[in-house]
């Protein structure tokens, strides 16, 4: 056995590394162009890759004992080795410090003899990381890939510290040869929606071509959620725009693409240097009060690197922290009718699949209407807190459905601006602690939210008892 490291291979350990990576992670890998001066570098080197889940990607590193560079491959800007201490994913270079540098190159030579020598394991637990290397044997080049697994578990275990510690040291400051950030650039209120702006950004030196996200597919697992945190209080803005109609379009070149199983789509290409901004029509996704926000965004797609060879796949990075967009909003979501309108909706539909059963603990305050099993709806609702036990019905199968906002009374005083939409029944107040008023069917009628309810004092009685009862939108 002979590790001698000098001298070139006809095609050098990391190409080699970009199929494996590619293939098994979806992840960044090393490109072709900066290898090119590196031929006579390559023999030892060495690299290591998450073997991830398709759907997020994984991370990598490449390491030249040679010349001391290390290459950082950041797909799954979220993985807890980095601590969130990474925004947006890339291609990174550094260079290793005196230490770093004496580690690598003891573990170059003992898992060149390991993989050699194909030593048997003990390990117990897969550190699901894969590894490529490049040795000498008898004067010749030789390749080597693996999984940890296979290998001694001091020197698995070695590897791995070796990765995880790499990871976290020299990504924050790595020389971008290709990234990709996102930020929030804006949040508008417009009548009853809001626009988002969200600006993705190449700070790489290669074009980055991407779907545009009104394409993008939820259940393949894409995502751009949106979130908002109020300062100095509680308050969440949130939403996810993927698939989301894209407002301005028209703004920026789009490239429409065939895709292998038939269909077609419409793509984005960011220059080196470049930037693309969507806006999107938006709501949140619950009710948000006044006050000032700072926002971000979360990104899970998949992306080209045009010029490099193996690099894309499936990524998924927060937006920058230094960029964080900051919005304030003189009023609370929803205040308007419309606006109320289709949160009510929104939160109908989604409460659906939530139904409580008689007895159950309220879990989302609100006005519920019991429903049969077979479908017939109760005429009024009945207001319950957060940890009230919803009332017994007559069967079992009955269940109790979310059905408008306690912030908007299901109640109204003849002459005063009716505080909802829908229809509405007039009735009787009786003594009793259950709900033994009296219903006069025949004036029920529609009415709009802020109109004022009608005067009641045809029913005769006392004036006074009398009362606008909600029945539903």
């Amino acid at each position: 056995m002979n590790h001698n490291y000098a001298g070139n291979i006809d095609l050098p350990i990391i190409a080699r590394l970009v199929l494996l990576v590619y293939l098994l992670c979806g992840t960044f890998v090393m490109p072709k162009n900066a290898r090119a001066d590196e031929a006579t570098d390559n023999v030892g080197s060495f690299a290591f890759s998450v073997v991830g889940d398709h759907q997020y990607g994984g991370n990598g590193i490449g390491v030249w004992p040679s010349t001391g560079k290390i290459r950082l491959a950041i797909s799954n800007a979220l993985s807890s080795t980095l601590d969130s201490h990474f925004d947006g994913v890339g291609l990174l270079e550094a260079q290793l410090s005196t230490d770093d540098l004496k580690r690598a190159i003891g573990i170059r030579d003992q898992l060149c003899q390991a993989a050699e020598e194909k030593a048997s394991t003990d390990l117990r637990v897969d550190p699901m990381i894969n590894y490529s290397i490049g040795c000498i044997q008898d004067g010749k080049p030789v390749d080597y890939q693996g999984r940890l697994a296979e290998l001694p578990k001091k020197l698995a275990f070695t590897i791995d510290d070796f990765f995880k510690y790499s990871l976290k040291k020299y990504t924050p400051d790595g020389r971008p040869i290709v990234k990709l950030d996102a930020t929030v650039a804006d949040v508008q209120r417009e009548r009853d929606r809001f626009i988002v702006s969200v600006k993705f950004i190449n700070g790489g030196h290669f074009p980055i071509r991407m779907r545009t996200p009104d394409q993008w597919i939820k259940l393949g697992g894409d995502r751009l959620e949106i979130s908002g945190f109020r300062v100095g209080g509680n308050g969440e803005w949130r939403t996810d725009l993927a698939g989301a109609p894209i407002v301005n379009k028209g703004d920026y070149s789009v490239e429409t693409i065939e895709q292998p199983m038939g269909d077609s789509g419409t793509f984005v290409t960011l220059p080196e240097g470049g930037s693309v901004t969507f806006k999107f029509k938006a709501v949140p996704r619950g009710k948000v009060p006044k006050g000032t926000y700072e926002f971000d965004a979360l990104v899970f797609t998949t992306i080209n690197v045009k010029g490099v060879f193996g690099v894309g796949g499936r990524v998924n990075f927060p937006s920058d922290r230094t960029k964080t967009a900051r919005v304030t909003f003189d009023t609370d979501y929803p205040s308007t009718p419309a606006e109320w309108k289709d949160y009510e909706a929104r939160q109908r539909e989604k409460m659906s699949l939530r139904p409580v059963r008689p007895g159950e603990t309220v879990i989302e305050p609100g006005y519920y209407r019991s429903v049969s099993a077979s479908g017939e709806q109760g005429q009024f609702v009945v207001g319950l807190l957060r940890g009230e036990q919803t009332e017994s019905l007559e069967r079992k199968s009955d269940r109790w459905l979310w059905d408008a906002d306690l912030a908007l009374s299901a109640r109204c005083k003849p002459g005063e601006p009716c505080p909802r939409e829908g229809r509405w029944v007039a009735r009787t107040m009786a003594s009793g602690l259950r709900d033994t008023d009296s219903t006069h069917p025949e004036t029920e009628r529609y009415l709009l939210a802020g109109q004022i309810a009608p005067d009641l004092g045809r029913l005769g009685g006392v004036v006074p008892y009398h009362y606008w009862h909600w029945l539903g939108v």
